[in-house]
Parts: structure tokens; sequence; C-alpha cells
């Protein structure tokens, strides 16, 4: 009887771990980060100083502003990107300019 028993528990091991488990894990965390990155990403600034501060609370409020430009796409969006120097790294946020 032991042995059906031990063999139950492998078996149960078996499905609850695993590259199936792990790969949905995976799936519901890039959805999740992604659909936060989008949220972020929705607002639109009409001008430099509302773009600045927008880039400086996605920077985590810290940091110096080395640069604004508005760059218009090939789809005819335009959008600013401002530079931010953080940590030693400079960071360029793309803020859409609304119209």
């Amino acid at each position: 009887m032991r042995l059906l028993n031990t063999d139950k528990v492998r078996k149960h091991r078996r499905r609850s771990s695993g590259p199936g488990r792990c790969s949905a894990l995976l799936l519901s965390l890039c959805l999740l980060t992604a659909t936060a990155g989008s949220t972020v990403q929705a607002a639109d600034a009409s001008n430099r100083q509302q773009a600045i501060d927008m880039a400086m609370r996605q920077n985590g409020g810290q940091g110096k502003v080395l640069g604004v430009q508005v760059i218009r796409a090939e789809n005819g969006q335009s959008y600013f990107a401002v530079k931010i120097l953080s940590n030693g790294r400079v960071r360029v946020h793309r803020i859409p300019q609304s119209r």
C-alpha cells in the first residue's frame, strides 16, 4: 500500500511544477508589466514643462534634465524626447505630444 501512496505523491509533484506552470507564471507576469507600462505611456503632454514633469515621475523623481526635443515620427505623430541623467546613466523618455 505504501507504493501506491508514493506513486500518487510523485504524480502530484509532477503536475504542480515544471515548464508548464513556470511558463504560465511568466506569461502572467509579462502581461501584468505590459499593462502597467502602457498606462504610464498613455498620458500626453501639451508643453515642454509637462513633458519634463512626466519624465521625472517615470524616472522616480530624481535626476537632472539634460535636454528636451520635439521629434516628429514618420507616421505624423510627435513626441517630446526628454534626456535625464540619473545614477551616471542618460535615459531618454519619450512623452507623446498632445495636439
